[in-house]
């Protein structure tokens, strides 16, 4: 024998090849947070900038039309006065806009620091349109990457669980996860106790189910991973198709309201004209 260690599930521990293993497990893990934060990060800039331009559209264009109005003692339409108001309060309280955005900031920071804060957004991410999928399928990728390079290693099973729980990277995974070790250790199968936390995808279940039957658990994890990686691919890139569409019509339907609201009285004041020309 060349000195390799057996693990209880069928992989061989091999001193020289832990690092390659540990290498390869850090670049796909930072691949994959490096995409989910790409494909998240491209709408929120995309809708920072609108509410900018929007910001910029209250204070500055508006006035100039609620000017020619006002001298014009034009009627104005329900939607222009409402677009008016706004206006006027925005720039009359515009410091306390400001602090008020700054203090929102604060209190969202404080409360993701709580536990309860902190579980209400990690369930909101997994709960949110068209990104929520894909935040749990990177975090199941990295789960079952994780627990497998760790059995593989030659970690105790609940060990295992333990610190994957840790590196979950959200607050109701982890929660998961401590909750189903707690359950191994009353001689639940890690299948079993997956599936009853209900946070689990059946795909996972199944394949370390499988894993656990045949003695082959790091591979089964190994097979789970890669396939929510090239999930998290396909994800990733039918976002960045989708998204870019998506945004310019949000960001048209902003500005056109806005644009709508501002020329609505010009356009009643016209047919009023054409009316008594005739």
């Amino acid at each position: 024998m060349n000195g390799a260690l057996i693990t209880p599930y069928g992989g061989s521990l091999v001193e020289p090849v832990v690092p390659d293993t540990l290498t390869v497990y850090l670049e796909k893990t930072a691949n994959l947070r490096r995409k989910v934060r790409g494909a998240i990060a491209y709408p929120v800039v995309i809708l920072t900038v609108a509410l900018g331009v929007v910001f910029i559209m209250v204070i500055k264009i508006v006035p100039i039309f609620e000017n020619v109005y006002a001298r014009a003692n034009a009627t104005l339409p329900a939607p222009t006065r409402s677009l008016i108001w706004v206006s006027g309060l925005v720039r009359q309280y515009t410091f306390l806009v400001f602090l008020a955005g700054v203090l929102g900031v604060v209190a969202f920071y404080f409360a993701l620091q709580t536990d309860v804060g902190r579980r209400l957004f990690d369930r909101a991410k997994l709960n949110v349109p068209l990104f929520g999928s894909l935040v749990r399928k990177a975090i199941m990728a990295r789960v079952c990457r994780t627990l497998g390079v760790l059995l593989n290693s030659g970690i105790p099973l609940i060990e295992a669980m333990e610190t994957v729980s840790r590196v979950a990277g959200n607050r109701i995974i982890e929660n998961a996860l401590i909750l189903a070790t707690r359950r191994m250790r009353d001689g639940g199968t890690i299948a079993a106790t997956l599936r009853e936390t209900g946070e689990f995808p059946s795909m996972v279940v199944q394949l370390v189910a499988t894993g656990e039957e045949s003695g082959t658990l790091p591979s089964m994890l190994g097979k789970a991973a890669l396939y929510y990686e090239q999930q998290v691919d396909n994800a990733v890139a039918t976002l960045s198709t989708l998204i870019e569409p998506v945004m310019i019509v949000v960001m048209g339907a902003i500005a056109g309201s806005i644009i709508f609201a501002l020329y609505l009285p010009i356009f009643t004041l016209g047919q009023a004209l054409r009316g008594g020309v005739r």
